[in-house]
């Protein structure tokens, strides 16, 4: 299908591209980097696996054994200049994730990888993971659930959150519901994947009322869009005819451009350094694409993590977006070039 959007230029957005530059003494890298507006000069930002300790002479150097996630706030002033403040908790001295449960079993924490602010109240959909901390780099994790996290006061300081867990019992390896999201009352709109037999991943819609979800502290309002009937079912059947678009991703990014009346979504092959985007006018579909926005010339092992940042993107015509490399390096030992595993940010500009 043909394109709905022409792009024009994508380059390296040099002012973004240093927001989450590494401290000279604390967060040093992350991956997810999930933005949520919380108000007109607020933007939270959400962190999975995050590396601590020091950046010298170009180089970073991990001090503490790394945690399982972090959160930041960018903070727009006066002169528009953004400064950011890193949140993370401790244990004993010791630097623990920022959100933390106590699960039956020991290595299951959080991967919190979007979320929505709906009627002041922050949502944060979380992958649940089970992790072997004695496996090799990329080989030591499996998702097990997923867990959505209510923030009650979201416009407080962080460390003063009024956090309420509720698991929601739904989510694996092989399928995740929370890729992206978009909110139209009362519904949010749930990009998801599922993975077929040759570990390809496809991507399908799915919706659940957002006072339902609180009200049953469940997921079980969720439905999902059957492209064959055009009709929302209780349940996937058979999986081809939920097929939204392809390569489906667990990290991903869905938008809605006012003016041109357009829907975009990122879309990706981690293994292939390319991130595209796919195009609609409808979040049923038909959805145009993928449309390849930029090939990551860092590539070595996964790109991944293709991120669309509406509150930064403060013209249509102009799209804020950011990408994570990881290195050929174990992260949680190793000193690795501050261009991997951080939010790295590119603008694309459309007409």
């Amino acid at each position: 299908m043909k394109p709905l959007i022409k792009i024009l230029d994508v380059y390296e957005d040099n002012i973004y591209d240093r927001l989450f530059f590494p401290q000279k003494k604390g967060w040093l890298g992350g991956d997810a980097g999930c933005s949520i507006r919380l108000d007109k000069k607020k933007t939270l930002w959400l962190f999975g696996d995050t590396i601590l300790g020091e950046y010298k002479n170009g180089r970073r150097n991990v001090l503490y054994p790394h945690i399982n996630n972090s959160i930041a706030v960018t903070t727009a002033g006066h002169d528009e200049k953004l400064t950011t403040e890193f949140y993370w908790k401790e244990k004993n001295g010791v630097p623990v994730s920022f959100f933390t449960k106590a699960f039956k079993e020991q290595n299951i924490y959080f991967w919190p990888t979007n979320g929505l602010l709906i009627e002041k109240t922050l949502f944060i959909f979380c992958y649940v993971v089970k992790g072997n901390f004695d496996g090799n780099y990329l080989e030591f994790w499996e998702t097990i659930d997923t867990e959505l996290i209510i923030v009650k006061n979201p416009l407080d300081d962080p460390q003063g959150w009024v956090l309420d867990f509720i698991p929601l019992g739904l989510g694996n390896d092989k399928f995740g519901f929370h890729s992206a999201l978009f909110y139209k009352k009362p519904d949010i709109h749930f990009i998801g994947y599922t993975t077929n037999q040759s570990y390809t991943k496809n991507a399908f819609l799915a919706i659940a009322n957002s006072k339902m979800i609180i009200k049953n502290r469940s997921i079980s309002s969720l439905k999902y869009y059957n492209m064959k009937t055009n009709k929302f079912d209780n349940q996937i059947s058979r999986i081809d005819n939920y097929n939204l678009f392809s390569p489906g991703n667990t990290e991903s990014s869905l938008c809605y451009l006012k003016r041109k009346k357009i829907f975009m979504c990122t879309t990706y092959d981690p293994l292939s350094g390319e991130l595209s985007i796919m195009t609609s006018k409808k979040i049923k579909g038909p959805w145009h694409g993928p449309q390849l926005v930029f090939k990551n010339p860092d590539h070595i092992t996964m790109t991944y993590s293709f991120r669309i940042h509406p509150s930064l993107s403060l013209d249509e015509n102009s799209i804020v977006m950011s990408f994570i490399t990881s290195p050929d390096k174990d992260i949680r030992h190793d000193a690795v070039n501050q261009k991997y595993y951080r939010p790295r940010f590119l603008r694309m500009d459309i007409e």
